[in-house]
């Protein structure tokens, strides 16, 4: 619970301080979506009993949700500012191991067999532009930063032949940055519909996995008042 009084707190902060200009300049969301992390390929070190080697784990993950809900205040000239609590979770689906000391893992495919289910937590500062067309609906472009806690993870994964591999990831908490654009649809005065795309970047430890890319087909809605 700390964890959520921090972003909801510090989220709030940077909103509140935008001048009141009219009631019609605020809006609330909320949004739902599919979420696709890359596959990635990074160092691990294997262990069986007291051995241990170096080697590269190939992972594929399947397609997840993310969920999250807006506050958000339209500037002049076309730009808006938002604050931004999500929540996505998925699963590492399948691996390959490359550890040449170990043979029976080496170059072997992996399914899984329980857990590695990734639960995080975000909290973005989001500026946005509205283009301005003569149309209907009215895309937009933006982008976002902030900050992202994930939960540990524990699995296990099995090849073809039963060897049932183990694996644990710790808790840790990141920065994050995000690059969006979609459209928004009027339905009446104050609910839209905005169908978008985002790109998803987490800055987690380059020298051991990696940074995390993934992409996000969404669906907000959104209520201006």
């Amino acid at each position: 619970m700390r964890r959520w009084r921090c972003l909801v707190g510090s989220g709030l902060i940077l909103i509140a301080a935008v001048p009141a200009h009219g009631e019609d300049s605020w809006y609330i969301a909320a949004t739902a979506g599919a979420y696709v992390r890359d596959s990635h390929v990074g160092p691990v070190t294997f262990t069986s009993g007291n051995t241990k080697a170096p080697g590269t784990l190939d992972r594929e993950f399947d397609p997840g949700a993310l969920l999250g809900l807006n506050v958000g205040y339209k500037l002049p000239d076309g730009f808006r500012i938002e604050g931004e609590f999500g929540y996505l979770r998925y699963v590492n689906g399948k691996i390959k191991p490359s550890v040449a000391a170990f043979p029976a893992l080496n170059g072997s495919n992996f399914a899984l067999l329980s857990g590695d289910l990734y639960n995080r937590y975000t909290g973005t500062i989001n500026v946005l532009y509205d283009i301005p067309l003569e149309l209907s609906w009215t895309p937009y472009v933006g982008g976002g930063l902030g900050y992202a806690h994930s939960d540990g993870v524990i699995s296990q994964h099995v090849n073809s032949i039963g060897t049932i591999l183990h694996g644990m990831t710790a808790a840790r908490d990141t920065a994050v940055a995000l690059i969006e654009l979609g459209i928004t649809i009027p339905i009446t005065d104050s609910w839209s519909v905005v169908p978008g795309y985002r790109y998803v970047h987490f800055f987690v430890n380059p020298d051991r996995s990696g940074d995390e890319v993934a992409h996000v087909a969404k669906v907000e809605v959104r209520y201006a008042f």
